[in-house]
C-alpha cells in the first residue's frame, strides 16, 4: 500500500485533501489510473501552503503523511549527535526518506550577521540548506523551530552527518510545501538503521566537530 492525498485540486494545486492509500495502479490507453481508499481513521486536512520569508507554512505539527510511514526521531547513535532520524521499515535504494521544509531565505541575505563568535555563526547556519542553482532562496530552520515541540511537520533537518552516508539530499515538488529538499536513500536501509547524509561542508570554513570527524574518517 502507498500513501496518497485525495480531494480537491485546482490547476494541480491542492486545495483540500485527506489521507488515502493506493489500492491499485493500472495503465489504460497510455494513462496511469490510480484507485485510492480514504483512511477513515484520519481527520487531517492538507492543502497547498508553502513557506515564505516569514512563515514556515501551516500547522507546524501536522506531519507529512508519507514521511510518517518511514522514519522517526530518536537519540542518535553518533557521539554528540543529539537527535537523529531512524528508518521504521526496510527501504530500497532511491527511496525518499524524509522532507526538508523550512522558511525561505533570500540567497543574498546574511542570516548570521548578528552573530559574534565563530561558534554562534556555525550554529545559526547549521539548519540552512541550499536549493538547486535555479532557485533564488535557501531553506532554513531558525531558532524557535528546531525542537520537535516547536516544529515536527517535516523531519529532514534532524538527519545527522556522516562521511559514509546511506542517503543524500535531493529535491521534490511536495503538494503541500512546493519545491523543497528531501533526503533520499543511496542504498538499501534496514528497519532501525539511522539515516545519514554527507553535509558537504568546506573544510576551510566549517565547524570544528566536522573537521575533527573528517580527520578520523
Amino acid at each position: 500500500m502507498m500513501t496518497a492525498l485525495t480531494g480537491r485540486f485546482d490547476n494541480c494545486m491542492m486545495q483540500q485533501a485527506r489521507l488515502a492509500k493506493v489500492s491499485s495502479l493500472s495503465f489504460i490507453s497510455g494513462r496511469i489510473e490510480v484507485k485510492v481508499d480514504l483512511v477513515e481513521s484520519s481527520s487531517a486536512v492538507f492543502s497547498y501552503n508553502p513557506s515564505n520569508y516569514t512563515s514556515i507554512g501551516d500547522d507546524p505539527h501536522l506531519r507529512d503523511p508519507y514521511e510518517e510511514t518511514l522514519v522517526e526521531v530518536r537519540e542518535s547513535e553518533m557521539e554528540g549527535g543529539g537527535e537523529g532520524i531512524f528508518a521504521t521499515k526496510d527501504v530500497e535504494e532511491g527511496t525518499v526518506m524524509c522532507m526538508f521544509n523550512g522558511i525561505k531565505v533570500d540567497i543574498i541575505s546574511n542570516i548570521a550577521k548578528n552573530c559574534v563568535t565563530e561558534e554562534e555563526i556555525y550554529d545559526r547556519l547549521s539548519y540552512n540548506i541550499h536549493m538547486p542553482g535555479d532557485e533564488n532562496f535557501f531553506l532554513d530552520i531558525p531558532p524557535g523551530y528546531r525542537k520537535l515541540a516547536e516544529y515536527s511537520a517535516s523531519l529532514g533537518h534532524k538527519v545527522n552527518h556522516s562521511f559514509t552516508p546511506n542517503c543524500e539530499f535531493s529535491t521534490i515538488y511536495n503538494p503541500r510545501w512546493g519545491r523543497i529538499r528531501t533526503v533520499r536513500a543511496v542504498n538499501s536501509i534496514r528497519q532501525g538503521e539511522e539515516v545519514f547524509v554527507d553535509y558537504g561542508y568546506d573544510l576551510v570554513r566549517c565547524p570544528e566537530w566536522y573537521r575533527m570527524l573528517h580527520q578520523q574518517s
